[in-house]
């Protein structure tokens, strides 16, 4: 591992725990086991290397973790944990957003767990498609002259506000898999930091108002005012949200509806973004 600022972060204890219980054996298989201990407030980078030690050849593999350390003072924060690999057959670099200061702690490791876990999903869908593709990297290099390219796995989350109050993000998970261009998915989370509840379109209105009308109404104004995407004729019908939908998140503005590339338009045209100002859902608002 690399040098960091152990007065952030120190290291308890390093213990390696065979898979076997017999006698230990060169090269044997096992698991290595790091503890740390957060000392004060900071951001540190740790460095793993899956490698030969007496040999000087690049890793195997390389993991980078960021790590940080809040005040336990401050308020409800969206922190991240930033894994960074790279293989032969994959390259990756997964933000994930981690979500601190609530004060129901059982539901903030919930929270935090789930959208982990929706980040790593996404990475082991790549990589077991990196894996089985690169086995046959010799038959594409003489099939197609060229070296096999190592595909890419980047997941990265933008905040559209966090705040005591209310907590919510976008999640991007782009994948490239050889061919012309890679692949963005996007989701969104918006989230109720005191009863850790993650929060549906419903939950921002009042009862019996009529927010799909003013919502959908609003978004199709704006598609027939841009005049330079090249939309699809199934666009007005396609960009209808439901009373359940779950393409938005919310910002201090307003709340915004996004539609994933080649659902309204071209892939050039990327994602979509409506933003519905407050101001015009203000007699329905609830929060």
């Amino acid at each position: 591992s690399n040098e960091w600022d152990q007065t952030i972060l120190s290291k308890v204890s390093e213990n390696y725990l065979p898979k076997s219980s017999e006698p230990l054996m060169a090269g044997q298989g096992g698991v290595k086991l790091w503890k740390f201990k957060a000392e004060k407030a900071g951001t540190v980078e740790l460095v793993f290397t899956y490698s030969r030690p007496w040999e000087s050849f690049q890793p195997a593999k390389t993991v980078r973790l960021t790590i940080v350390v809040d005040d336990p003072a401050r308020m409800v924060a969206l922190g991240s944990t930033r894994i960074v690999s790279q293989t032969a057959a994959l390259e990756s670099q997964l933000t994930i957003p981690v979500i601190r200061g609530m004060e129901n702690s059982a539901a903030q490791k919930e929270l935090n767990q789930a959208v982990q876990a929706e980040v790593l999903e996404f990475y082991e869908s790549v990589n077991a498609q990196a894996a089985e593709d690169a086995k046959d990297a010799a038959q594409y290099e003489a099939e197609y002259g060229r070296s096999f390219l190592p595909y890419q796995a980047y997941a990265s989350f933008t905040p559209g506000v966090v705040s005591d109050d209310i907590i919510s993000y976008y999640l991007d998970c782009y994948k490239y898999l050889g061919g012309a261009h890679g692949m963005t998915v996007r989701s969104s989370h918006s989230i109720d930091p005191v009863s850790g509840r993650e929060l549906g379109l419903k939950d921002f209105f009042v009862a019996g108002y009529d927010y799909v009308a003013a919502i959908n109404e609003e978004i199709a104004g704006q598609i027939k005012a841009d005049t330079e995407t090249y939309y699809f004729d199934t666009t007005a019908e396609e960009a209808k949200i439901a009373a359940d939908a779950v393409n938005f998140y919310a910002t201090a503005q307003g709340l915004v509806f996004y539609y994933q590339q080649y659902e309204l338009a071209p892939y050039a045209a990327g994602i979509l973004e409506y933003t519905i100002p407050f101001e015009l859902l203000e007699e329905g608002l609830k929060r």
